[in-house]
């Protein structure tokens, strides 16, 4: 039996976005055909060699996904975290930062217009008819090249008829969403759409001040329009607007090793400590926000701004002309104007204090233009499938990012035992002669114009070499153009030590440059909180008004163009054989793919260093699979096995600039190895009862992963190389696994559809630097997170007409306390920043169907 391609505007799921979906699920005793997308061409699941979950709006329903990030529970080796930003990862490859001038790891298409910065990625599922998770590197189709892999979002399309949808949900925290979407015929060839969306509460987590953290607050409209004159031609177009103004995810501290540079290593001293024989102030800041002493679901950042802001403006348009039987002709053109708002960033000392914070300064503004032309069809009497098509995107954005230190104090004989170059020990108790003034300068801000362009040339063909045995050719060559303009400034050191020499009791600079003076009032006094409140802030912006030396800006401006070419082969194998009746077995593929992809290099401003290229991520992937559907198509078994050789990682590491500024930055880390296999399984015992499992696992291992040792870096600018090959991967787990059971009970008061998912996930570390990792084999948890099972609970009725459903849910019922988030730095900072997971969670949902 050959297979045919279909090239009409299937849905991603035989039955999707309707309350009757849950009670038709499984009437026919089989198992659904599900149609996916990930090759430019509508094909069954099963007979597409390429590792894909799909998930129909029914299915969204059914499971209580509200945003792409709870697909993470569910779909193997996709790690979504939570922060002000998405951070989306597939088989351990993804983008941790959330900075602007870092592409994602991991591509997501709104209706196949891509999405550019990973602040944009995160999309509630109000009015989605489909998502496609497409695994491992895309290459050689997608219009934007990726390592991680890609997620097709696909916005329900208007319909022929009048219809009025709305969905009203309560729940803890305060808790309130809703939804309502009309869909309105104009004329007999032009249907519109438009669906509006709010979802709010208060967050989980509270400070001890009364103010509320992790909460939701996003609202967002989707108009859209298709136009089908005749049988040859669409328009679709969309008009997405969301509004976010949610309070940052909120954290908890825990000291990672008390040997880090901030901590004990370097006898540095912060406002209220007074003998620096034992400096505890940067230690007792992080505890004051320590579970042990604040209690889970509470915190203590003090007056921390955690306000988030985003505005987004999309739209996209999609023209397809069949101007031949079988062949088809597109243009995608998508714009999209973003605007952040100015919030913090990191605040690495994680307790209330204002010790070591970044923010960023000003509105970030983000232009994004694409084009998209896409040819498809069919040759040689169907045998030859083809995709082939360009691709240009041009993106304009601008960003600042500051960095505020502490003044800090120092006794003599620490700073003596720095100025020759030696590791400090302990002052005498009670110390003798204090210091007072800035490690560093207090305040570097970096400010910085990107203008990015991309052109690829793409091609993919599926041969049939027989009716079984097809053979897939693709490749993509790209080229990359970016333009950085850097203005960097820091405060004005003659400034900050004349108001430091105001105060009675500090005397003058002990040498040009330093920043550092005597204090004369004695360890008592408390010489580093004394000279930190001679500055504040007074505007309320949570950056302490340190003079700037604006004459002294450093502008730098950097361009580059580079060029990759990306191919991919599969052969695949498909049985349609007497022989499988006998089996039971009722369609089985076997594929393999030697696939390749790469993330794009930028610009990384490092302080007074200026500006440095990262070099591209690139990544070679080589999978074998298998897909099966058995027992009347009551069985369907998924699952791949994968190679894949990571090179030029892109990872956050501390490093110190030419003026001893400390940051967090970007760098390239080498080589690493990726083994890993996935499991995707749905199983209907009888046409009532759905069982779904998903497994994965990934090793991942460094093959090469060099550094250099912080401490001689900082005391005597000796560069001592670490090698953090034998380290584990961060922020990834190693193994997922989901489970869930969903029954559907018909009686006369209508449909009962009771539903149980349980979620496992490994241990994930969430080090930085090289000291991290040490701390972590130490004791888990002071660089990263246990494992963690949780479970949740959703019942759901529907009425005998299906225009109406009510669902009751109980989220994490176990009330399972868990990280979903982190980031240790135990070599300088010393502390482990966690990032806490929802508690037990309810709530009610309330569906109604208009005609």
């Amino acid at each position: 039996m050959k297979r045919k391609y279909i090239y009409s505007s299937i849905a991603v799921a035989s039955i999707v976005g309707s309350p009757q979906a849950l009670a038709e699920q499984g009437a026919s005793g089989a198992l659904e055909e599900v149609i996916v997308t990930a090759r430019h061409r509508d094909e069954s699941l099963q007979d597409t060699p390429v590792a894909i979950s799909a998930i129909s709006a029914s299915q969204m329903l059914e499971q209580g996904i509200t945003n792409t990030r709870d697909l993470s529970k569910s779909v193997p080796s996709l790690q979504i975290g939570r922060s002000s930003t998405t951070q989306i990862f597939i088989r351990g490859v993804g983008e941790r930062t959330g900075f602007s001038r870092v592409d994602p790891g991991v591509g997501v298409y709104l209706n196949d217009v891509f999405i550019p910065r990973v602040d944009g990625q995160l999309f509630d599922v109000a009015d989605l008819a489909s998502i496609q998770v497409v695994r491992g590197p895309q290459g050689s189709l997608f219009g934007k090249n990726t390592t991680g892999g890609a997620m097709l979002l696909t916005l329900q399309k208007p319909t022929e008829e009048r219809e009025f949808e709305v969905e009203l949900g309560v729940g803890s925290y305060s808790l309130l969403k809703g939804r309502a979407t009309l869909n309105l015929p104009v004329t007999d060839s032009l249907s519109t759409r438009l669906s509006l969306f709010s979802i709010e509460d208060d967050g989980f987590l509270e400070d001890i001040n009364g103010e509320h953290y992790s909460s939701n607050d996003r609202k967002a409209v989707i108009a859209q329009a298709a136009w089908n004159p005749d049988d040859s031609f669409t328009l679709d177009s969309f008009l997405y607007w969301g509004e976010t103004r949610e309070k940052q995810p909120g954290r908890n501290c825990r000291i990672s090793d008390v040997n880090g540079l901030f901590v004990e290593a370097l006898y540095l001293n912060y406002p209220g400590d007074t003998d620096p024989s034992n400096p505890r102030a940067w230690e007792e800041n992080c505890l004051d926000n320590s579970l042990d002493t604040v209690g889970a679901g509470n915190m203590n950042l003090g007056d921390a701004h955690n306000d988030y802001e985003y505005d987004s403006l999309q739209s996209g348009s999609t023209f397809d002309w069949e101007f031949r039987d079988g062949q088809s002709l597109k243009l995608i053109v998508g714009y999209q104007d973003a605007l952040e708002g100015p919030h913090q960033v990191s605040d690495s000392d994680g307790g209330p204090a204002d010790l070591l914070e970044a923010f960023t300064i000003d509105d970030s503004h983000r232009e994004t233009y694409s084009a998209e032309i896409r040819l498809s069809g069919d040759l040689f009497g169907e045998r030859l499938g083809y995709t082939t098509g360009l691709f240009y995107m041009n993106e304009k954005l601008d960003d600042s990012f500051i960095t505020q230190n502490s003044i800090i104090a120092w006794d003599a004989t620490s700073l003596g035992a720095m100025g020759s170059g030696v590791r400090p020990s302990a002052p005498p108790p009670g110390g003798t002669l204090p210091f007072v003034g800035s490690f560093s300068r207090p305040i570097s801000e970096s400010v910085f114009d990107m203008e990015n362009d991309t052109f690829g040339a793409y091609f993919q063909g599926v041969y049939e070499l027989t009716d079984n045995f097809s053979w897939t050719v693709g490749f993509r060559y790209t080229e990359e153009r970016r333009q950085t303009q850097l203005a960097f400034t820091t405060s004005d050191q003659a400034a900050v030590s004349a108001i430091l020499e105001s105060h009675p009791l500090i005397g003058p600079e002990i040498a040009p440059g330093t920043g550092l003076h005597p204090f004369f009032g004695g360890w008592a006094m408390d010489p580093a909180g004394t000279a930190a409140g001679l500055f504040v802030d007074s505007d309320g912006d949570g950056v302490i008004d340190y003079p700037m030396d604006r004459a002294n800006t450093n502008y730098e401006q950097a361009s580059i163009k580079f060029y990759k070419f990306t191919p991919m082969t599969s052969l695949s194998y498909s049985f349609y054989d007497d022989w499988m009746d006998d089996m039971s077995v009722d369609g089985l593929m076997l594929y393999t793919t030697w696939s390749n992809g790469f993330k794009s290099g930028f610009f990384e401003p490092r302080g007074a260093d200026g500006l440095v290229f990262i070099e591209p991520e690139e990544l070679e992937n080589l999978e074998f699979g298998v897909k099966l559907d058995a027992f009347g198509r009551r069985v369907r078994v998924n699952a791949s096995a994968y190679f894949m050789d990571y090179d030029n990682i892109q990872l956050l590491q501390i490093a110190t600039d030419r003026m001893n500024n400390t940051a967090v930055s970007m760098a390239n880390a080498g080589k690493a190895t990726i083994r890993g296999v996935e499991l995707e399984m749905s199983v209907l015992p009888t046409p009532e009862f759905m069982i779904q499992l998903s497994y994965s696992y990934n090793n991942y291992s460094y093959d090469e992963f060099n550094d250099l040792e912080m401490l001689p870096l900082i005391v005597s600018g000796d560069q001592v190389p670490v090698d953090r090959s034998s380290e584990a991967f961060s922020v990834v787990p190693e193994s997922k696994a989901y489970l869930s059971f969903q029954y559907e009970l018909a009686t006369d008061l209508g449909t009962f559809v009771p539903r149980v998912d349980v979620s496992y996930t490994d241990e994930i570390y969430y080090g930085i630097d090289s000291g991290s990792w040490a701390a972590y084999q130490a004791d888990h948890a002071r660089a990263g997170a246990p494992s963690s099972t949780v479970a949740n609970a959703r019942l759901t009725w529907l009425s005998s007409n299906g225009d109406f459903s009510v669902s009751a849910y109980v989220n994490n019922f176990t009330d399972e306390e868990y990280q979903e988030g982190g980031s240790a730095a135990a070599d300088t900072l010393g502390t482990f920043i966690i990032t806490p997971a929802s508690p037990r969670t309810w709530g009610l949902e309330f569906r109604k169907i208009f005609d």
